[in-house]
């Protein structure tokens, strides 16, 4: 499996393609590599929204800290 680190890929989500489901990125905060599935890759190219950069778990931790904020 390729590994890639989020800056080695295009910034234009319409220039990935489905390569990129094969291959892990590496999370900019922890170093962990995560996997994107297909439907969220479908669902950045349909809204236009750039690859995240975090693991999962680091998006969801800080998606937590901001609600916990409200």
């Amino acid at each position: 499996m390729t590994v890639l680190k989020y800056d080695e890929l295009p910034k234009n989500i319409q220039d990935i393609d489905l390569s990129i489901l094969e291959k892990a990125i590496i999370c900019q905060e922890t170093s962990r590599p995560f996997r994107i599935i297909k439907k969220e890759l479908e669902f950045y190219k349909k809204h236009h929204i750039a690859l995240p950069s975090l693991h999962p778990d680091i998006r969801i931790e800080k998606r937590i800290e901001r609600k916990s904020k409200i």
